[in-house]
């Protein structure tokens, strides 16, 4: 019989779980807290109606914002471990940058008003599921608004590079935690104490689905942090 106090490792041990598995998992979880927050939502948006003191209607209209906020932080998780599955259509690079920024500017409108912004496009073409890209776009320059240092400076350029399109970020940042190149190439693995390590894993997933890469490097002597997006111009 084993001796369970002279080997517990064997009993504690598992092999490790397959990532479909765990996308499974979590997608049925934030499927089902949605569900409930859903609810919360409605019962929330009840006491707002009912109330007859301005003050607790103020606050249930707080908690709908609450859970509204919640919601999308699940899609998002639910979005960055599922299929990548495209459906692409012809886009000019530059109606692209274009809508983007103007995503962008809704909601980061202080930061992107300091940003720099240098497209130098023409009518080339990519073959893009336009939300997608878009989705990891934004994912980039979240990261770079969210964790900037003192002195924060981003400039973002887009430019034609033989049948390539290359967009590169170029952020302030004079010391990173671990080299860069891998970031975002394995599921959960970050640097960051309230990280998922779910956000360069997704742009990196969209940006593979549309035929083209990702390369981030540090350099230390100009203290830059430099992402670039290179996606394959379309064919006439």
């Amino acid at each position: 019989m084993d001796n369970l106090t002279t080997s517990p490792r064997k009993y504690l041990e598992v092999a490790p779980i397959p990532f479909d598995r765990v996308t499974r998992v979590l997608h049925q979880l934030t499927h089902d807290v949605r569900n409930e927050f859903g609810a919360l939502d409605l019962e929330a948006a009840y006491i707002a109606q009912a109330a007859t003191d301005p003050a607790t209607a103020a606050e249930a209209m707080h908690l709908r914002k609450i859970v509204t906020e919640a919601v999308v932080r699940l899609k998002r998780l639910a979005a960055s471990v599922g299929t990548i599955s495209i459906s692409p259509a012809s886009c000019p690079a530059h109606l692209f940058a274009a809508e983007l920024r103007l995503r962008l500017t809704k909601t980061w409108p202080v930061e992107m008003a300091d940003a720099g912004w240098g497209m130098e496009l023409g009518e080339q073409g990519i073959n893009m599921d336009f939300e997608l890209l878009a989705a990891a776009f934004a994912r980039i320059f979240e990261n770079a608004f969210q964790f900037r240092e003192d002195g924060f400076r981003l400039d973002f350029r887009g430019y034609a590079r033989g049948a390539n399109l290359v967009f590169e970020w170029s952020e302030t940042k004079k010391a990173v935690p671990s080299p860069p190149e891998k970031w975002g190439t394995e599921p959960f693995v970050t640097t960051r104490r309230d990280g998922y390590g779910l956000g360069l894993f997704f742009v990196r997933r969209v940006i593979g689905a549309h035929h083209g890469r990702v390369a981030i490097r540090h350099d230390a002597a100009r203290e830059l942090l430099v992402t670039q997006v290179v996606l394959p111009v379309e064919k006439g």
